[in-house]
């Protein structure tokens, strides 16, 4: 089964002080290696 994952990171220049980039990469991560997107 294939699935989609969408994620919407708004404001990536404004919201970075607390490490969004680094959660965003994370998640990318994990999908990829637990759900094979």
């Amino acid at each position: 089964m294939k699935y989609n994952l969408n994620v919407a990171h708004l404001y990536g220049d404004l919201l970075n002080t607390y490490g969004d980039n680094g959660n965003l990469l994370a998640l990318k991560y994990y999908a990829k290696k637990w759900i094979q997107i």
